[in-house]
């Protein structure tokens, strides 16, 4: 019974295992079914990996080849636009430089000028003491000193001072000329020319009452103001302007065709002014520190020019051109900067023209009793002649 009991517990049992078996071996045939599949899969998804990245490195090297094409063309474009404008600026340079020589060369015409009218003026004093002297010999020979060659004396002094102001501005001389034509009428003791010595007081008087002009000193001033312009500093905002526009603009390269026509427009302007029609303008904007100098220096140059030739005009907008130049591009706050300023204002104030005064009517008026004197001693001796005496008084034989 017990046997018979158990048999149908144990084929149940054996069943169970059975089915277990079988449920194992479908799942590890399951499983061995999968992973070609999931290799399949991770082997496309590493192959779409792969195409991605190599795209995406296509991609980036398309771009860093056009990129490096177009920093290439314009790095080669600035390169050519700077060494057209270094020949364009060296080309500024000569210009300038010529300008300069010429400058130079005008100076040293008007240096000449001075000289040869100090010649002259040397010669003319010359000439009028001898012929003073020639005069007081003449009178020695006559033995009488009369009233009508001392008046000669003073017209041909009278003369001389009228020509000493109006062809070579000198009022010293003139003044001396007219000192001496007033002590010759006086040592005459006549009263005849009392009208000619009260026009003589009132020309003397003025010529006394202008103020003297140092010529030479002044223009040695000026060319000490020349040398100092390489002590000036720069304003400091126009040595960094460069920099810093080709910061912000990045790609753009420099205008140089503005550049240099503000330069070719400065250089016409220097022409202008050396016509005398017009004061000297800026030839260059400050994008160089050799520019600023020489311009400067060119301004000054004028003045000085200006002031040999008496040239009013030419001699303020020379400095006014000056005056500005260095408030507006150099360092206001450095020492050397104000002196300049200073001196440059000192200089703008002068008159290098002076009002001279006319001094012809004492002329007019001196010939006018001499041709009275002659009268007089004509009418004089036509009435010895009528009366039958002598210019002495006695009877004729």
């Amino acid at each position: 019974m017990t046997d018979e009991a158990d048999k149908p517990l144990k084929e149940m049992q054996a069943e169970e295992g059975d089915f277990v078996e079988q449920d194992g071996a479908q799942q590890a045939q399951n499983n061995n079914s999968a992973l070609p599949l999931i290799g399949l899969v991770l082997g496309l998804l590493a192959l779409a990996a792969v195409a991605a990245l190599g795209w995406f490195g296509q991609q980036q090297k398309q771009q860093l080849e056009q990129l490096q094409a177009g920093m290439q063309q314009r790095i080669e474009a600035n390169l050519a636009g700077l060494a057209a404008a270094k020949s364009q600026l060296g080309e500024l340079a000569d210009m300038i430089n010529q300008q300069n020589s010429l400058l130079q060369q005008q100076e040293v015409q008007a240096e000449q000028r001075l000289a040869m009218l100090e010649k002259e003026r040397t010669r003319y004093e010359r000439g009028r003491q001898e012929t003073l002297q020639a005069l007081d010999a003449l009178q020695k020979r006559m033995g009488r000193s009369t009233s009508r060659w001392m008046a000669a004396e003073a017209e041909y002094l009278v003369r001389v001072a009228n020509h000493r102001l109006q062809l070579e501005a000198d009022p010293r001389t003139a003044l001396s000329a007219l000192q001496a034509a007033d002590e010759r009428l006086r040592d005459t003791a006549d009263p005849l020319w009392t009208p000619v010595r009260e026009v003589l007081a009132q020309d003397i008087a003025r010529l006394k009452g202008l103020a003297p002009l140092d010529y030479a000193g002044l223009s040695a001033r000026l060319a000490g103001l020349a040398k100092q312009v390489e002590q000036l500093p720069v304003k400091t905002a126009l040595l960094n302007q460069p920099a810093l526009d080709g910061a912000q603009t990045g790609e753009e390269p420099v205008d140089w065709k503005k550049v240099l026509a503000d330069g070719w427009q400065g250089l016409r302007s220097l022409v202008v002014v050396r016509r005398h029609d017009q004061p000297i303008s800026a030839m260059l904007p400050p994008e160089q520190r050799f520019f600023l100098g020489q311009n400067l220096r060119l301004q000054l140059e004028s003045a000085r020019l200006a002031l040999l030739r008496r040239d009013q005009a030419l001699y303020d907008g020379a400095l006014q051109t000056a005056r500005d130049w260095l408030k507006e591009f150099f360092e206001a706050e450095a020492d050397s900067t104000q002196a300049m300023a200073q001196d440059l204002a000192q200089l703008a104030g002068l008159k290098v023209r002076l009002e001279l005064p006319d001094v012809s009517s004492a002329l007019v008026v001196l010939q006018q009793q001499m041709r009275q004197s002659y009268l007089d001693r004509d009418a004089k001796a036509g009435s010895h002649a009528e009366a039958g005496t002598d210019g002495n008084g006695g009877a004729r034989q």
